[in-house]
This record gives C-alpha cells, structure tokens and sequence, in this order.
C-alpha cells in the first residue's frame, strides 16, 4: 500500500455498510473498495428498492496516509463483525492502479482473518501496460481461491459490451449455489450465441495477438498525453497509469468542480470527459480520459482541452 499513498493523489474509498444481500445475511455490512460513484448509486438503488439500511462512509488517503495507515484502515473495516463482504476492483478504475502480489496477499490475509468474503471485479485485467503485471485475486493462494467471486469479461479490452457477455468464477460450492440462484431469480443468467461466439474468439491466440498490439498502442497513446501534458499543462498532474485505457489528469489548478468543467468543456469544444465527481466527491478536482481511440483522435481532443484552458 505504500505504492499508492506515494503515487496517487487524493483517491476515493468507498465503505458500505447494508443489510441482507442475495450473499449477505440480515444485519451485515457490504464493504466496497470499487471503481466508484456508478456502481455505488447502482448498489444504492437496488438496496433502496428493496428498503435496506444504507451508510455510506468516505475516506481519503493520499500524500497524508501512509501505507501502514491505509492497512490499518482497512483492517479496522474488516474486523467489524458485520462486515461479510469485501468488493475489490483490480486493476482500479479510475486510478489505473494495477495491484501488487504482496498488496493483494495483504487484502486476502485479513479478509481470511476475519472471515470477510472478497468479490473481485477484474473486468480491465488485460489492460496492463509495460512494467506491471496483473495478478488474479484467486491465484493467491487455495484458501482466498475458495474465499472469493471473481467477475470477468471480454467486454473492455475487445470492445464488445454491446454482446454482453461476462463471467462470474466462484470456487466455494455453497457460494457458487447461491450466485447461480440470484441471476436466474433476477433473470439475468442468459447469454446470447454472438456473445459465446465472441468470448471464445477474443480469448483465443489470435485474440491474444490483437491484445498485444492493442497494449502496446495504448501505452503509446498514454506517453504521448503525458509528453503533451508535460510540454502543454504541466499545471495538470497526470497520475501514473499502470493498466485500464483511463487516465485521471488532476484539474484542480481550475479552482471549479469536475462536473461543472466537463460540462464547460463540451459547450465550449464539443469535447466530452468524464467529470471525477462521478466517482464521488474525492473526485471533485479530477477527470478522465479515455485513451483507447486512434492517436489523432487523442492528440485532437488534447489539443481541445489545451484551448479551452488558455483562451
């Protein structure tokens, strides 16, 4: 953990706390260190529809927290014997954090402690760039393999959410029986035959070719923004991009919130960003970027943003 409170600006963490789940009995809490403020309102929703008990709880950490602190913080988390489920994202979205063995080790370890359950949302898992390595949270070891769901799918790196296709790996019989019960109660366990035809074609050898050149073409696009924030806007802190095709660029020097600049910025340049508010409001100074798009697309919308800031 100390990786991150040195790279990374102030991030958000999300800590809910419901009760009874489809996973969680009545009474326990739901903890979600995730992507952010979409799948939180979507949880939210579902848990207001269905009249639960929701507390949202938020936290920074940044140049101000330590390593030592952050493990601290999640353990304190942990050890509340209400909290049964763990929601990790990796690699992270929005910070491009891809995750260390030894920091997932270190999630696995106390979750085991203190019988908290870990759903990993791996969803970016193939978008790493050079110099980092994804790790599968279930490849830890047998006893996380069996104390984990690991959510997966095509739809990211080969660009077919459109065929909704996914996969959702669970070891432990009992959890497996019960995840198999949700989606049918909720009717959302079908495939179509594009999307089976799809996922078998994107995780084939040819598949992994193409993701190949796609990585590489992506960590191109991302030094080329960071040379042009560099040589442009150094007054916008790039944080460093270690998988996923989404940059988050620090705009706080604008001295406005995220959603009122990206909304600025699409008036004024018909260019669109995702505002960070949208992932909370630690995200309130930041944007991002989308970088999986042909290089003259980038350079363009970069070049849109650099008017909208000087003139």
């Amino acid at each position: 953990f100390s990786t991150v409170a040195d790279e990374y600006k102030p991030l958000a963490k999300l800590f809910c706390t419901c009760s009874n789940t489809n996973i969680v009995t009545s009474g326990n809490n739901l903890e979600i260190i995730t992507s952010g403020e979409r799948k939180r309102e979507l949880l939210l929703e579902d848990l207001r529809n269905a009249k639960k008990y929701i507390h949202i709880e938020y936290f920074r950490f940044g140049a101000d927290k330590t390593g030592l602190e952050v493990r601290e913080i999640l353990e304190q988390k942990a050890a509340d014997p209400k909290t049964t489920v763990m929601i990790l994202c990796n690699p992270h979205n929005p910070a491009g954090r891809v995750w260390t063995r030894d920091e997932l080790v270190r999630i696995g370890e106390i979750c085991l402690k203190n019988d908290v359950f870990v759903i990993a949302d791996e969803i970016h898992c193939e978008l790493v760039m050079p110099g980092h390595r994804y790790t599968p949270f279930a490849s830890i070891s047998p006893e996380i393999l069996d104390n984990c769901a690991v959510c997966t799918s095509p739809s990211k790196a080969f660009n077919i959410a459109g065929l909704q296709i996914a996969n959702i790996t669970i070891a432990n019989n009992k959890i497996r029986r019960k995840v198999d019960r949700a989606i049918n109660i909720n009717e959302v366990c079908d495939v179509n035959p594009f999307g089976v035809e799809a996922l078998q074609a994107a995780y084939s050898s040819k598949g992994a070719e193409w993701l190949e050149q796609l990585n590489a073409y992506l960590y191109d696009n991302y030094l080329c923004l960071c040379e042009f924030f560099e040589n442009n806007l150094p007054q916008f802190p790039v944080t460093k991009l270690e998988g996923t095709y989404l940059v988050w660029v620090d705009c706080s020097v604008l001295g406005k919130p995220s959603d009122e600049l990206c909304g600025e910025l699409l008036q004024a340049q018909g260019l669109y960003l995702n505002e960070g508010t949208m992932y909370g409001t630690s995200g309130i100074d930041f944007v991002r970027i989308n970088i999986a798009c042909p290089r003259a697309v980038l350079i363009e919308g970069l070049q849109r943003f650099k008017n909208y800031v000087v003139y």
